[in-house]
C-alpha cells in the first residue's frame, strides 16, 4: 500500500511540474512575443500633402497600438480608423518592430486663397487641406461666397450648386490632363483660365464641351485670347476664338 500511493505522489508531482513546464513555456513565448513585436517604429509612404503625424498619431491613438500585430491585423479586418482626406490606408508589418504604412489620398479638385493661406478641397466638396504653402497643379475657385469652412466638413457656399458645377468642371479637366489656374462661376456660367487662353464654357459646361479644348489649344500654340464654347452643341459647334481678347484679371496677371 505504501509503495502505491508513493507512486500517485510522485504521478501528482510530475504533472504539476509538467503543468508548471507548460506555464513558463507560454509566457515566455508571450513575453518573447511582445518584446520581439512591440511597435518601435512607424513609416508613412504615399501621403503628399496630408500630415505624416497625424497619420502616426492616429494609429497611435489606440491602447494596444504598442503591438505590431495587432495594428497590422486591425486594419486587415478594416477595423482601422483613417483621417478624411485619406481614400485608403494600408498597414503591413516591414520588420516584426516596424510598421509600414501605405496610404492614397484624395485628390484635390480646387482651392480659396485664405487669409492665412489656402483652402483645399475635393470633388465632393469637403475642406480636406489647409497649408501655407500653394499646391500646384490646382485651380483657384472663384465667382462664389465662401460661408463656411471646417477642415473635413462639406464647404458651405451662397451658390451651393454651382460649386458642384466647378468641380465637375475640375473633374473633367483632371481626366483630360489639363490643369487650369482658375475655373470662375459667374451668373451661372462657368469660364476657366489655361496658360493664356480664357475658357468660356457658358451654363451648360459640359465634358463634351471640355473634350474640345486639349485639339484647340495644340492648334493656338502660343496664341492667347479667349476661347468661345458656351455655344457649342452637338447640333450647332460653334468655335469662336478671339485673339487678344482676356479679361482685366488674367491681363493684370501677365
Amino acid at each position: 500500500m505504501g509503495q502505491i500511493k508513493e507512486q500517485k505522489t510522485k504521478k501528482k508531482r510530475y504533472r504539476l511540474y509538467g503543468a508548471l513546464v507548460l506555464l513558463l513555456g507560454l509566457a515566455i513565448i508571450v513575453l518573447s512575443f511582445l518584446i520581439l513585436f512591440h511597435t518601435q517604429a512607424i513609416e508613412v509612404e504615399g501621403n503628399e500633402y496630408s500630415s505624416k503625424e497625424e497619420i502616426v498619431q492616429l494609429i497611435k491613438k489606440d491602447k494596444y497600438s504598442f503591438n505590431t500585430v495587432y495594428v497590422w491585423a486591425k486594419y486587415m479586418a478594416g477595423r482601422g480608423e483613417k483621417i478624411p482626406c485619406l481614400e485608403k490606408m494600408e498597414v503591413r508589418i516591414r520588420r516584426p518592430w516596424i510598421l509600414q504604412v501605405k496610404v492614397k489620398e484624395k485628390p484635390i479638385y480646387g482651392y480659396r486663397e485664405g487669409k492665412e493661406g489656402y483652402d483645399y478641397f475635393d470633388g465632393d466638396g469637403y475642406l480636406i487641406h489647409q497649408d501655407a504653402k500653394q499646391i500646384e497643379q490646382v485651380p483657384v475657385f472663384e465667382g462664389v461666397a465662401w460661408k463656411e469652412m471646417k477642415l473635413y466638413e462639406k464647404v458651405k457656399t451662397d451658390k451651393d450648386q454651382l460649386f458642384e458645377k466647378m468641380l465637375q468642371v475640375s473633374g473633367e479637366m483632371k481626366e483630360l490632363e489639363l490643369y487650369p489656374q482658375k475655373i470662375k462661376g459667374e451668373d451661372n456660367r462657368i469660364s476657366l483660365l489655361l496658360g493664356t487662353v480664357w475658357v468660356q464654357l457658358g451654363s451648360s459646361a459640359t465634358a463634351e464641351q471640355i473634350a474640345q479644348i486639349p485639339p484647340i489649344l495644340e492648334k493656338l500654340g502660343d496664341q492667347s485670347g479667349t476661347l468661345h464654347l458656351e455655344n457649342y452643341e452637338k447640333n450647332s459647334k460653334i468655335i469662336t476664338f478671339r485673339i487678344g481678347e482676356l479679361p482685366e484679371e488674367v491681363k493684370n496677371t501677365e
